[in-house]
C-alpha cells in the first residue's frame, strides 16, 4: 500500500471536475431561462413612429436587457445554491478542506459565468436573426462578430463579468445565511435602506460613472466586487461545520 501526495493544482482540478458534474443540471435551467428571455425580448420592443404626408416610419428597438437580467438571476441562484447546507454536506466527503471546496466553488462559478455570458451573447444574435426574418423589417445597426469583432468582444466580456458579479453576490449572501440569517437580514436591510439615502445614492452613482469610463473601468468595478464577495465567503466557509 502506498500513499501519494497530490499537488494543490491536481487536487483543485479533481474537485472542479466533480463540482462541474454535480451542477451540470444548472445548464438546462440556463437554457430554459434564456429561451424565455428571447421570447420576452421579441414580444416587448420599445418603438417610435413618425408620419408625414409622404413617409410613414415605424422604428422598434430591441435590447438584450431581459436576457442579461434573467441570466443574472440564474447566476445569483447558482451561487446561492452552492452554499446550501445539504449541498455542501453531500459534496464534503469528496473534498479535502472547506477552503479548498470554496476555491473549487469559485472556479466553477467563473466557468459557469463564462458559459452564461457566451450563450447570452449568442441568444442576442438569435433575436436579431428572428427580427430579420420578419417581413418588412430592416436592421439599421448590425454590429456583429464579423463586421465589428472588437465591439462583440467588449460586449461579451462585459456580459461575463456582470453575470459573474451576480454569482459572487449570491455566493456571499448564501454563505452569510449559513452563518447567521439575522446578519443576512441586516445586510439586505442596510443595503436597500442606503438606496433611499443621499449617501447611498452617491456611492451608486459614483460606481456607475466609473463603469461608464470604458470596458476596463467596468471590469475593475466588477472584479473588485466579485473578489470581495468571494474572499469573505471563503473566510466564512472555513468556519462552517458540516454536520451529517
Amino acid at each position: 500500500m502506498s500513499l501519494t501526495n497530490k499537488t494543490f493544482a491536481e487536487t483543485l482540478q479533481v474537485q472542479v471536475k466533480f463540482k462541474l458534474h454535480a451542477y451540470l443540471g444548472m445548464i438546462v435551467y440556463l437554457i430554459m431561462v434564456q429561451i424565455v428571455g428571447i421570447l420576452m425580448s421579441l414580444m416587448g420592443p420599445t418603438g417610435m413612429s413618425s408620419v408625414s404626408s409622404f413617409i410613414d416610419i415605424n422604428a422598434e428597438m430591441y435590447t438584450p436587457t431581459v436576457l442579461i437580467f434573467l441570466s443574472n438571476l440564474w447566476a445569483f441562484y447558482v451561487g446561492l445554491l452552492m452554499t446550501r447546507h445539504d449541498q455542501r454536506a453531500d459534496i464534503m466527503p469528496f473534498v479535502s478542506t472547506r477552503i479548498m471546496s470554496s476555491i473549487g466553488d469559485v472556479v466553477v462559478l467563473v466557468a459557469l459565468a463564462v458559459y452564461a455570458g457566451i450563450t447570452a451573447m449568442l441568444s442576442n444574435y438569435v433575436v436579431r436573426i428572428v427580427i430579420l426574418l420578419k417581413s418588412n423589417k430592416h436592421m439599421l445597426s448590425d454590429e456583429n462578430m464579423f463586421s465589428a469583432p472588437e465591439v462583440f468582444i467588449e460586449n461579451l466580456v462585459a456580459f461575463i463579468f456582470f453575470i459573474l458579479c451576480f454569482a459572487a453576490v449570491g455566493y456571499f449572501l448564501g454563505m452569510i445565511a449559513q452563518k447567521s440569517k439575522k446578519v443576512l437580514f441586516i445586510i439586505v436591510a442596510v443595503f436597500f435602506s442606503m438606496l433611499f439615502t443621499s449617501f447611498g445614492q452617491e456611492i451608486l452613482l459614483g460606481t456607475i460613472k466609473i463603469a461608464q469610463f470604458g470596458l476596463f473601468s467596468f471590469m475593475g468595478v466588477m472584479i473588485i466586487l466579485s473578489a470581495s464577495c468571494f474572499i469573505v465567503a471563503t473566510f466564512l466557509a472555513g468556519n462552517l461545520e458540516v454536520k451529517g
